[in-house]
């Protein structure tokens, strides 16, 4: 459970908005075509391979999905593109929030690669939702702190 309302994680997830996840933690996040939901993100991490994200879907304070490939439609490690699903639902200490994650390997990898990449893949998601959950949390009570 994340103790902070729907609106502030959906905020933090979709990317036309200001204030998201991206910018909060440094990263540069530029309008590729804003009424197509397609932006270009440079992660400070590795800033020499921007990579595209594609919104599918938004219904707010509700649902955000993803598709995120290389720039160019250039791999991203691994995989050939990666789509994430987030449904947030409302509850009376804020929301739960699930993710479904899905990647498209590139082809010719072997099983014991795949297998590797997917158990990373997994404990991606986890940290991602841990992460959100801090993000959220802290977001949610900044007002709060400011005030006081």
């Amino acid at each position: 459970a994340v103790c902070a309302a729907p609106e502030e994680v959906f905020r933090l997830l979709d990317p036309s908005r200001g204030g998201n996840r991206w910018t909060r933690r440094g990263d540069r996040l530029a309008v590729v075509d804003a009424a197509n939901g397609l932006y270009r993100l440079f992660d400070q991490r590795i800033p020499e391979e921007p990579f595209l994200i594609q919104v599918n879907e938004a219904r707010p304070f509700a649902t955000i999905s993803t598709t995120a490939v290389g720039d160019g439609g250039a791999p991203i490690g691994a995989f050939a593109r990666s789509m994430s699903r987030y449904d947030i639902t409302p509850t009376p200490q804020g929301c739960l929030v699930s993710l479904v994650e899905k990647s498209i390997f590139l082809d010719g990898l072997s099983a014991r690669d795949v297998a590797r990449h997917a158990s990373m893949m997994g404990k991606g998601v986890a940290k991602d939702l841990s992460r959100l959950k801090e993000e959220a949390e802290e977001a949610g009570a900044a007002p709060a702190m400011s005030r006081a």
